[in-house]
């Protein structure tokens, strides 16, 4: 597991070494006070997300149904892609892993003033984690309180998915972070790509390795992503402003404006 970490950090050094432009620097303005407007703002987009609001609905579709415990028994007893439960649980932790080496190989390499930048890559990094530790606090909070069975059995910890939420808030925090890399947008693209399909390949081998319901795991991909647009409050706090990006093209510079209402 070692070894996959060290190649997507590689990968994406090798990536962001394609470098056109420059774009704002992130972690500078982060904030323990982002403001009431900035946190509402933040909590509209969340539910407004369909990451959010479309998982909850089928969550609820699948809960009230039997599709729930009839994917689960398939899925559980078949391991179409893992071939066993226990290779499917083994796969869920690398997964898991690697969307960690994502957000933190892309925070390290988000371009940030010489003069400050040790300081600014542990504002960045530290406010990432404290946001992961409110997701794990929330998902332990909601186990605790729901005490859901296992489709396994091995416990009454199934809802919601600690692995799904965990990896969905670390690749959507590595989303954040390759949008201030200085890459094309084609680059950015296949790294948000990448690091949403390591999230999606941790909650299906969750639901493989027997582990949880697939209403867990989308349940767990709504909150990851909740909680990813409110931890944007404290590390963008500037978002409402206008915000300017620059990119060389083949026949001059290309200017983005970008404003929030």
């Amino acid at each position: 597991m070692f070894h996959c970490r060290f190649i997507l950090f590689a990968v994406v050094v090798l990536l962001a070494a394609c470098t056109t432009g420059k774009s704002p620097t992130l972690g500078e303005s982060v904030t323990l006070s982002p403001g009431w407007s900035s946190l509402k703002q933040s909590a509209n987009e969340a539910v407004s997300d369909p990451n959010v609001w479309a998982s909850l609905l089928a969550a609820a579709v699948l809960q009230v149904s039997d599709l729930d415990q009839e994917i689960s028994d398939q899925l559980r007893q078949h391991n179409p892609l893992f071939g066993s439960s226990e290779r499917a649980n083994d796969r869920s932790n690398d997964f898991r892993s690697l969307t960690t080496a994502a957000y933190v190989s892309t925070a390290i390499l988000v371009p940030g003033p010489e003069e400050k930048w040790w300081s600014t890559k542990a504002k960045l990094l530290g406010s990432e984690w404290l946001a992961l530790q409110a997701t794990g606090s929330i998902t332990s909070g909601l186990k605790s309180l729901t005490n859901r069975q296992r489709p396994n059995n091995l416990d009454d910890k199934s809802f919601p998915s600690g692995h799904t939420s965990r990896a969905t808030i670390e690749a959507q925090m590595a989303n954040l972070n390759v949008n201030h890399l200085t890459v094309d947008t084609s680059t950015k693209r296949n790294l948000r790509w990448t690091f949403n399909g390591l999230a999606v390949m941790t909650g299906w081998a969750r639901v493989e390795a027997g582990m949880h319901f697939p209403s867990d795991v989308l349940s767990s991909w709504a909150l990851g992503s909740f909680m990813a647009h409110m931890a944007q409050s404290f590390i963008v706090p500037d978002q409402s402003k206008f915000q300017i990006y620059s990119q060389p093209v083949s026949d001059g510079m290309l200017l983005q404006i970008v404003t929030r209402f």
